[in-house]
């Protein structure tokens, strides 16, 4: 079998748009492929790889360390979203972040991470905050008329457009990347995941472009 690792807090999106599709593959083989998913952050997903204590992470903003392997998938962006308030209230998103309360996504994410930046580059401090172990429950919160975040654009494919209005983040995407250790490829269930993934990933990456042009 193989243990893949994926990061907590996009194991929600990360998990149906680019993994599910390529398990479902893996369960059509003949034998099919055994497979575990766990969850962990970035961070530990490259360690754990590196320990040999799982066989592949999908990590995001991650630099692979010596000894280990990786294929790029796709070019995370990230992406402003709030309430939907009307025609009255047409200030960026970004300046609201000054007066309405701030959804952040767990400590050790990227997405946190790149918001606390921002917010202290800009020398924001929002008035109120609220914590949420992932993307989807914040989502969850914007689509219910409360607070503002920053999510991972693929995150957004089935966000209510009624209920969300969205803005694009001026940073840059974040890659997602498989890592795996080098002597790992000798095993043909892996190798077949691997170029699974990599397919999925050019996939999402067509989807994004087509949702920036706004196709």
């Amino acid at each position: 079998g193989i243990t893949l690792v994926l990061e907590g807090d996009s194991n929600d999106y990360l998990g149906k748009g680019l993994l599910a599709p390529v398990l479902r593959d893996l369960l059509d083989d003949e034998p099919p492929v055994r497979f575990e998913i766990v969850t962990t952050h970035s961070r530990s997903g490259v360690r754990l790889v590196a320990g040999g204590e799982v066989d592949l992470a999908v990590v995001t903003g991650q630099e692979t360390p010596r000894g280990l392997e990786d294929r790029h998938l796709f070019d995370q962006p990230f992406v402003w979203v709030a309430p939907r308030r009307g025609r009255r209230d047409r200030a960026p998103l970004t300046e609201r972040l000054r007066r309405e309360p701030v959804l952040r996504l767990a400590g050790e994410s990227r997405g946190r991470a790149l918001l606390d930046e921002y917010l202290a580059e800009h020398r924001i401090r929002p008035v109120s905050t609220i914590d949420v172990p992932s993307v989807s429950l914040l989502l969850s919160y914007v689509s219910g008329g409360l607070g503002i975040g920053l999510v991972p654009a693929l995150a957004l494919v089935e966000a209510p457009s009624d209920r969300v209005v969205r803005e694009p983040a001026k940073m840059p995407a974040l890659p997602v990347t498989l890592v795996w250790r080098a002597a790992a490829r000798r095993q043909p269930a892996l190798t077949r995941l691997a170029a699974l993934l990599t397919a999925a990933g050019a996939r999402v990456s067509a989807r994004l472009a087509r949702a920036r042009r706004g196709g």
